[in-house]
């Protein structure tokens, strides 16, 4: 089979993740985390955590975000990433 004029059987996945062990005894409590990001015990968080580069979909995300959270109020959006040039256009986006 062919994908993308490539032999599909020569294709190999190379994971893309993050370990997260090295963060299971950190010495602050989750409860200490969401109580300095201003979350009431009632606010589901969502993160994406992506370089903040266009094809990632961040600003899709943002539209997609808007139209959840303003029937939930509770979501919160936060967005994680190294900026490439997109931050400022992103907040400008969240703020409308």
């Amino acid at each position: 089979e062919m994908r993308d004029r490539y032999d599909a059987s020569r294709i190999v996945v190379i994971p893309n993740g993050v370990d997260f062990s090295r963060f299971e005894n950190l010495p602050r409590s989750r409860d200490e985390v969401r109580k300095e990001l201003k979350l009431s015990s009632g606010d589901v968080a969502i993160v994406i955590v992506a370089n903040l580069i266009a094809y990632k979909g961040h600003r899709e995300l943002i539209e997609a975000f808007a139209s959840v959270a303003a029937v939930d109020t509770r979501l919160k959006l936060f967005m994680i990433g190294q900026d490439y040039g997109l931050a400022d256009g992103l907040m400008a986006e969240a703020a409308r």
